[in-house]
C-alpha cells in the first residue's frame, strides 16, 4: 500500500546554525513519539542544496482555524473533547523534550475518524514561529509590527514569551487556554492586531469571563479555563494530566 507523505523544511534564510540544530533536535524527538494527537515524523535528511528536512504522513483534514472560521464558538462537549486531545498530544510530547512554543488554531490539524468526531493532531512544533534569539530576529520581528498587520502567534503567547524566558510546558498549557477560550467563545481572550497592545494585554490585563461574553457554560469551566491563563506559570495547573483531570469534572458537571 503506497503512503501518502508531506515534506518539512527550513525556510532560504533561516538555516542559521542555531535553527538548523533545533530543528534536528525536534526531528529526532518526534521521531520516536508515537500518539495519536501528534504528527509522526517517518523519515529525513538534507537536500543537495544543505537544507534540512523531514517526511511526515500527509494527513488531509483541515485546520482548526478553518473549523472555526466556518462555524464560530463550538459547544462545550465538542470544545472539551478537542482541547482534552490536545493536552494530551503535548504532554507526550513534553515526556519527549519537545516544547510546542507555537499552539495555535492554525497548527492543529483535525483528521477524520470512522465512529468519533474529528482527530484533532498537533504539528509545527517550535518551527513555524521560533522565539526571536538575535538582534536580527528582534529588527525583523519590530519591522512586521510596525505594519500594523494582524499577528496570529501573538495572541497565543503566554506572559513569560513576552518577557523572552525560555518555555516551559507551563507555556503551552497558556496557549491551549487560550485556544479552549476561543473555541467556546468565538474568539481569543485578547483580540489586539498590533504587537505592543496583544503585549500589553497578555502581561497586565485580566481576560473576561466567559460568562461575560455569553458563553453559558458554568463557573466550574470559567475557573478551569482562568487558571491556564494565569500571568505566572506556577499558579496555572500543576501539569497537563492535573489539567485533564480538573478539565473532565468541569466540563461533567
Amino acid at each position: 500500500m503506497v503512503q501518502r507523505v508531506a515534506f518539512k523544511i527550513i525556510k532560504p534564510g533561516m538555516d542559521s546554525k542555531a535553527v538548523v540544530a533545533r530543528f534536528e533536535q525536534e526531528r529526532q524527538a518526534l521521531a520516536v513519539m508515537d500518539h495519536p494527537n501528534v504528527a509522526k515524523v517517518l523519515d529525513g535528511g538534507v537536500t543537495p542544496t544543505g537544507r534540512p528536512y523531514f517526511v511526515m504522513p500527509a494527513l488531509g483534514g483541515r485546520s482548526l482555524r478553518a473549523e472555526l472560521e466556518e462555524r464560530g464558538r463550538l459547544p462545550k462537549d465538542e470544545a472539551w473533547q478537542l482541547a482534552r486531545e490536545l493536552a494530551l498530544g503535548l504532554a507526550s510530547a513534553h515526556e519527549a523534550g519537545v516544547v510546542h512554543r507555537d499552539l495555535k488554531p492554525e497548527n492543529v490539524l483535525l483528521v477524520a475518524r470512522e465512529r468519533e468526531g474529528p482527530q484533532p493532531v498537533l504539528i509545527d512544533f517550535g518551527l513555524a514561529k521560533l522565539e526571536p534569539e538575535s538582534a536580527d530576529d528582534a529588527m525583523a520581528l519590530a519591522k512586521l509590527t510596525a505594519t500594523g498587520a494582524p499577528l496570529g502567534t501573538p495572541r497565543y503567547m503566554a506572559p513569560e514569551q513576552w518577557w523572552g524566558t525560555a518555555p516551559t510546558e507551563a507555556t503551552d498549557q497558556y496557549a491551549l487556554g487560550c485556544v479552549l477560550f476561543e473555541l467556546l467563545a468565538g474568539r481569543p481572550p485578547f483580540e489586539g492586531t498590533r504587537y505592543p497592545e496583544l503585549c500589553e494585554a497578555h502581561l497586565h490585563h485580566a481576560p473576561p469571563s466567559l460568562a461575560s461574553l455569553g458563553v453559558d457554560c458554568g463557573a466550574e469551566i470559567d475557573a478551569l479555563v482562568s487558571r491556564m491563563l494565569a500571568k505566572e506559570p506556577g499558579h496555572r495547573h500543576a501539569s497537563l494530566e492535573a489539567l485533564v483531570e480538573a478539565g473532565d469534572a468541569a466540563f461533567d458537571g
